[in-house]
């Protein structure tokens, strides 16, 4: 648990209910990680990085 806690239901109910809006009607093909950075921290080799020019 990267966060330190576990994740409590409204936790994941509040993101729901933001997608479940009508000005989210434009939001599509989202993949929305509500893990406490979980995923982040076990596969470090996915994240973005900045670009170097």
């Amino acid at each position: 648990m990267p966060l330190g806690v576990f994740g409590r239901p409204e936790d994941i109910a509040c993101r729901v209910h933001r997608f479940l809006m009508p000005e989210a009607r434009f939001t599509t093909g989202v993949v929305l990680y509500v893990d406490g950075d979980t995923d982040a921290a076990t596969r470090p080799d996915a994240q973005l990085t900045a670009m170097t020019l």
